[in-house]
């Protein structure tokens, strides 16, 4: 899925720019927009070895009997809940309802992840793409509901004011009443900024002085090259045991499957497919050439994919606790 190969070089020269006070951002954007090109044509697959690659058995509508590779049944269940297929609306891109509120997390995922801070109980979790807040709320709420020694915090994290966000109609997470309570309880914290500026990675870093258990879920740019920033910048935050969740890696070989049937694709593909790529693309290269990923201990962790299908495949990166 991610195979690494003889081309992967060292990234000394971008740790060099993110380690100056402040990080030299510009230069470091620039080398890892040049460095992912190489990982152009990457697809997610989904799951990790035998036991996605086996055949299902079942049978056709006459009665034929059929042996269907378990990643092709998951990505046909993607191609169902996108723009590839035939339905009115893409159900995958509006998720499952919480409390009457649009996630934009798809019902495996949303059940994966409620499993995730169930088992971490984290103190502080870092979204990066607040959109319209349904996701804010649903993990804030999870968090609430586990009524923990300590308070939790979801710290999210948009660049855009809300006014500019697209958002439908009374869905919105943000012009919730619940999510008014959240924020006045403390639950979530809104920031409206850049999860890169040096004054936003000094508020990360002083939340997480104080905090046992630190999650991060990016759900925001999904172009290579901003993701892979996002994880230099913030993996050293997560702590041993827990995860840094990359979002949408389906998106990659979506695009590419809605191209090929020339069914109304996302207006990012051209991108994703292109110089920009997308999630997929970001994981790789971490895999591949991040010194950070390596130094780090983190690797994929296909067992948060239990379901099979999931519209993160391979984007659950566990950090190796502590021995």
């Amino acid at each position: 899925m991610y195979s690494c190969n003889a081309t992967a070089a060292s990234d000394a020269s971008l740790q060099f720019l993110l380690s100056r006070s402040p990080p030299h951002l510009r230069q470091a954007t620039a080398y890892i927009d040049a460095a992912q090109q190489k990982y152009i044509g990457t697809f997610a697959s989904y799951g990790n070895g035998a036991r996605h690659k086996k055949a299902i058995h079942a049978l056709d509508m006459q009665g034929t009997k059929l042996d269907v590779a378990q990643d092709v049944v998951a990505f046909a269940t993607e191609l169902m809940m996108s723009p590839a297929s035939t339905q009115a609306s893409a159900p995958g891109g509006v998720g499952s309802r919480w409390f009457g509120i649009d996630t934009l997390q798809d019902p495996m995922d949303a059940a994966a992840i409620s499993d995730l801070l169930w088992t971490l109980k984290p103190d502080l979790v870092i979204e990066i793409g607040t959109e319209c807040g349904g996701s804010a709320v649903f993990y804030a709420q999870m968090l609430k509901l586990m009524r923990m020694p300590k308070q939790s915090k979801l710290l999210t994290y948009d660049v855009f004011p809300v006014y500019r966000r697209r958002c439908p109609g009374k869905s919105q997470g943000v012009k919730s009443e619940m999510w008014k309570d959240l924020v006045a309880e403390g639950f979530i914290e809104p920031r409206i900024a850049d999860v890169t500026a040096p004054e936003e990675l000094a508020h990360i870093e002083l939340l997480s002085r104080n905090a046992e258990t630190v999650l991060v879920i990016d759900d925001g740019d999904h172009h290579a090259t901003p993701l892979v920033l996002h994880f230099e910048l913030l993996a050293k935050f997560v702590t041993p045991g827990s995860v840094y969740l990359i979002q949408d890696t389906r998106l990659d070989r979506t695009c590419l499957a809605q191209r090929e049937l020339r069914q109304r694709p996302w207006a990012y593909c051209a991108d994703i497919l292109g110089s920009k790529g997308g999630p997929a693309r970001a994981v790789r290269y971490l895999q591949c050439e991040s010194s950070s990923y390596k130094r780090l201990q983190f690797s994929i962790d296909y067992s948060l994919e239990k379901w099979v299908y999931s519209q993160h495949p391979g984007g659950y990166l566990r950090r190796a606790p502590v021995q």
